[in-house]
């Protein structure tokens, strides 16, 4: 599924341990079910990052309410968008009430303000994109479908491994892959490159990667992550969005299984 795995969260809680914070990697949902178990065994919030996660369901619900919130992303790249921005969903309304004042400056009132915030309102302009791109959410999402399933098709019996799916509804938001090891990524992603075709090799590299994290703390990560690892050496995104044409999938599997 690519996603965390629970047992290791729970494994890795101790007295520091403010909240889990778990990500729907893809937008395929992670297991919501177990992490909220142990939230409550621990007594901490979980907080879903759903940024991939518009329109999907899980277990005959939005998986947007699982957990004590979870974060979108509205950006131009996502199934649905605002041009830019993002929401959080949540069925706390204390919760609410306090990210709503901290996305206007942290005022409370005309003559108050009660702690530092930010100017994160959203502007006409984006919600009208957001209302339009709403009304075409179910159409975009069959067109993504219909490529995701060509794509699918296309590279079946060829060394490749998808995402293991394991939501009611998905919304198609990216086309991720992995091939055999890092070598047959790269090759992948400069053929393609060298055809003018641009793949991302997404999410390569790890954060612990960057230069911010110190030695010491890359090899402590290293250690927890040998999945997180193994994946982002070998994933390549394909391009998915709703008006791909079907030609242009068959040249791209065309490009990869001309690797295997």
């Amino acid at each position: 599924t690519f996603n965390i795995d629970p047992a290791r969260v729970k494994e890795s809680i101790n007295e520091r341990t403010a909240a889990i914070l778990a990500v729907h990697v893809f937008g395929n949902p992670c297991d919501v079910t177990e992490l909220e178990r142990i939230g409550k065994e621990f007594g901490i919030p979980v907080i879903f990052d759903a940024a991939h996660a518009f329109g999907v369901t899980y277990e005959g619900g939005s998986v947007l309410n699982r957990g004590d919130a979870s974060t979108l992303s509205f950006h131009a790249t996502k199934v649905f968008n605002t041009i830019e921005g993002g929401g959080i969903v949540s069925k706390r309304p204390e919760l609410i009430k306090r990210v709503r004042m901290l996305r206007n400056h942290g005022i409370m009132s005309e003559f108050e303000v009660v702690e530092p915030g930010t100017n994160a309102k959203m502007n006409e302009f984006q919600a009208a994109m957001g209302i339009c791109n709403l009304e075409l959410l179910d159409e975009k999402i069959a067109k993504r479908k219909a490529i995701y399933e060509r794509y699918v098709n296309g590279l079946q019996g060829s060394d490749i491994t998808f995402q293991r799916m394991v939501c009611d509804r998905y919304n198609y938001i990216y086309m991720p892959i992995l091939l055999r090891d890092q070598a047959a990524r790269d090759k992948a992603y400069g053929d393609l490159i060298s055809e003018q075709i641009k793949p991302r090799k997404y999410f390569y590299p790890l954060a612990i990667d960057y230069s911010y994290f110190d030695k010491d703390q890359r090899n402590h990560y290293e250690k927890l992550l040998p999945v997180a690892r193994e994946i982002s050496n070998r994933v390549l995104c394909l391009p998915m969005y709703s008006d791909l044409q079907a030609s242009d999938v068959d040249r791209i599997v065309r490009i990869i299984k001309e690797l295997s």
